[in-house]
């Protein structure tokens, strides 16, 4: 007979590598090829886009849980145990290899856990820089104008790929070039690859179905399913293409699953950072009379994985 017993754990969070990619435009993107640090992909052409580690992720962390059963939006907060519980998103810096230590003392009952979630807010931010082999044009957040150089770095904004065009009022984006390095500012992309067209996550036969294809994906350690919600208890709606969504729950259902036993004294969690920034041409304001492809950057995923140790 199993006697179930609670043990206090101590939690770290930690930077885990592991691979992933999705993105509506961009599913088939693959990771930039560099040479001493230098991209030499082309990216100025229609929808090109390669994929990069930042070198900063800002995660706005709400809940993280082990689940005692694959769950949904609606059950997920009664069948998981929430390690971390937060009614305001705590901001979490990942990079890579970073490790950051959450609590130490936490309570978990001994068992077998099939499943995850991640509770986050809307607004994942990112600072990064590339250096490129040929000149690209960066568009000046700050003074709205076009410039160029190898040397290229997020700026100090918030937005999104809608932002991005030709018309009245539209920029060239979120990435700055010059002929020199550049200090990289935090960009946080305000809707991201999770949006869809108009619909929600949805329940059949007991079991959560994706609001789209690019939001239920294959992992290194199972699958995932992403999830837009109007807050922590209430799945988000849309009034046309425009959600009411302020969090995304991300379900993540393991292959092994997690076993807590009388010997784990840790867990680590740990949030994908590798390749998770897709590096893409856009077309943006004229430049010499001509359209213009700029260079910027896109969340390309969310994923997380978990350890017993």
């Amino acid at each position: 007979m199993v006697i179930n017993r609670n043990f206090l754990l101590a939690f770290t969070l930690t930077l885990i590598a592991f691979s992933f990619s999705f993105a509506p435009n961009y599913a088939n993107a693959a990771s930039c090829t560099e040479s001493s640090g230098v991209i030499t992909d082309d990216i100025s052409g229609g929808d090109a886009a390669c994929t990069v580690t930042p070198d900063y992720a800002y995660f706005p962390l709400y809940k993280l849980g082990l689940c005692t059963e694959v769950p949904t939006y609606l059950n997920y907060q009664s069948v998981c145990t929430m390690i971390v519980n937060n009614s305001t998103a705590q901001e979490v810096e990942v990079s890579e290899g970073s490790q950051i230590q959450l609590s130490n003392n936490l309570s978990l009952s001994e068992g077998t856990y099939p499943a995850a979630i991640v509770l986050l807010g809307n607004t994942i931010s990112i600072k990064h820089s590339v250096v490129f082999n040929d000149t690209q044009d960066g568009w000046d957040y700050s003074g709205s104008t076009a410039v160029e150089g190898k040397f290229c770095s997020t700026s100090t904004a918030s937005g999104s790929e809608d932002d991005i065009g030709t018309g009245a009022g539209d920029i060239g984006g979120f990435f700055d070039c010059d002929t020199s390095a550049l200090t990289a500012g935090k960009f946080t992309e305000t809707s991201g690859a999770y949006l869809t067209s108009g619909t929600t996550c949805s329940i059949s036969s007991g079991a959560i179905v994706s609001s789209s294809a690019d939001l239920a994906f294959s992992t290194s350690s199972g699958t995932s399913v992403v999830c837009g919600m109007r807050d922590a208890d209430t799945l988000e709606t849309y009034t046309g293409t425009d959600s009411n969504a302020t969090r995304q729950l991300v379900i993540q259902t393991f292959t092994n699953p997690v076993n807590i036993s009388p010997t784990t004294t840790s867990l680590d969690v740990g949030f994908k950072v590798e390749d998770m920034l897709s590096i893409e041409g856009h077309t943006g304001p004229d430049i010499s009379g001509s359209p213009a492809t700029y260079v910027n950057g896109f969340i390309d995923g969310v994923e997380f994985k978990v350890a017993a140790n």
